[in-house]
Parts: C-alpha cells; structure tokens; sequence
C-alpha cells in the first residue's frame, strides 16, 4: 500500500559498548507538508525528551514527503532526555522499551496493524524491582508521549496526530524487548533469542495420519505431561507453522 502521509524522523545517540550508538523513530502524521517544519520539529523534540534519560541525546530530526526516503527538511539538536532517574536503574543498551499504538488498517487476514516505537536506555525500578520490568516513572511518560501523538500536537494553528490511530495498550506489560540493530544477550550471542519452538507429545490419542506435533511461539515443555519443546529457526519456524496449519485443514477433511 503506498505512503500518503508526511512524516518526522528523529535521532538519538547514546553510547553503547564504548562507541556512539544512532537510533531513531519515525512518525507519520495527518494532513499536507506542514508550513514551519522547524516548529514542529520543536514540538515533537519538546515532547520526547521527557522520556528520555540524561544518557540519551537528540541529535536530529528529519521531515519526509510520502513515499520519500529524503529529507525534505532537517533540523539537528543537542538536546539530553531530561526524565529524572532516581530510584531507576538502565537496563543494557540492547534493550528497549515498545510503545505500541494500533492502527485502522487490517492485514490481508483481518488482522489489525500495529506500529512500535523502540525507545533505547530502558529503566526498571531499583529496589525490589524486575530487570524485565519497566520503571513506572517511564513507563507514564512514554504512554504520555503516546496521548499526545494520539490526541494531537498544536504547533501554531495545526493540530499534528499521528496516522489513524486506534487508542490501544500503550507500552503493553511494560515489556523490554531487544530492537533491530542491537546484539542480544541471550548466552552472549548476538543472534536473537529463538521465539519460535517445535513441540510434541509422548502419548496422545490422535485419529489420523498425521503426529501430535505443533509449533509454538512460547516454550511449553512439561515434562510430567510428556511434552517436549525445542528452539527452531525462525525461518524454517515460519514455514513449519504454515505447513501445520495445512496439516490441520486436511487431517480435518479426512
């Protein structure tokens, strides 16, 4: 489906294993080519910072034409997160807090699209709180920075939201999630953690030609039950779960 929308890019830099790390998010908006793109890169700027820490600085941002690649307008920055830390601890730069924001338009199986921001220096509670769990402080203000593109930015007489979106779970179960780009963690690999697995079943009445076998998107091994799982490829996973899915259909007809 092509672009129709304008959109802003923005840049951050934080340092990640010794060296500047460049991330960004990219935001698209209603509406035409906005008369003062410095405005609302300072709107956008102003907004976003809050969620940021200290370690993390925005460096740029970039307007965009619909369909284009090219920057149209750029403005850079200086400007450090300014979110107070205190009682908050970082996760490793790997890591990265999701918004999620649905939107109207459905897949080719009616499924909703959704579209997630990464937003890089993720903090969890200090005391007594879980590594995997977002610091509250951040997470408000993230799900801040959420209403506002929901609700609408005023920059002058224009009133900015981002593209049909449908009011969903912002930064859902405060979850940390490995982003595009970064190493995982996982065993010190840098090849993302398996998310798919292949699972079985020792003893299952099953009528049929086809074995109790399934694929899975979580590890569902319970041994007193007699069932097995194993990480696959997320590749061959794709294609595995496909073909169970066929499997299903048949066996079903038969």
């Amino acid at each position: 489906m092509a672009v129709t929308q304008h959109s802003v890019r923005v840049t951050k830099s934080f340092t990640f294993r010794g060296a500047t790390k460049l991330w960004s998010n990219r935001y698209y908006f209603d509406g035409g080519v906005p008369g003062d793109w410095d405005a609302l890169f300072d709107k956008v700027v102003l907004q976003e910072k809050a969620i940021h820490t200290p370690t993390v600085t925005i460096t740029k941002c970039q307007g965009f034409a619909p369909g284009s690649d090219v920057a149209i307008a750029t403005k850079t920055y200086s400007t450090a997160g300014t979110l107070v830390t205190t009682g908050m601890s970082a996760t490793p730069g790997e890591c990265a807090a999701i918004l999620r924001m649905a939107t109207t338009k459905k897949s080719s199986k009616n499924h909703t699209v959704y579209v997630f921001s990464y937003f890089h220096a993720a903090l969890y509670l200090t005391a007594g709180g879980a590594p995997d769990s977002l610091a509250t402080g951040q997470l408000n203000a993230i799900n801040t920075y959420g209403s506002d593109w929901f609700s609408g930015m005023t920059v002058g007489a224009r009133v900015f939201k981002r593209t049909r979106w449908a009011c969903d779970d912002w930064s859902r179960d405060r979850c940390l999630h490995r982003a595009s780009g970064f190493p995982s963690l996982a065993h010190g690999s840098r090849r993302p953690k398996p998310e798919l697995f292949l699972c079985s079943v020792d003893e299952f009445n099953i009528t049929g030609p086809f074995p109790a076998v399934w694929v899975s998107d979580v590890d569902a091994t319970n041994e007193a039950a007699g069932i097995h799982c194993g990480p696959i490829n997320s590749t061959y996973g794709r294609l595995a779960a496909g073909v169970a899915k066929r499997l299903v259909r048949i066996a079903g007809t038969i």
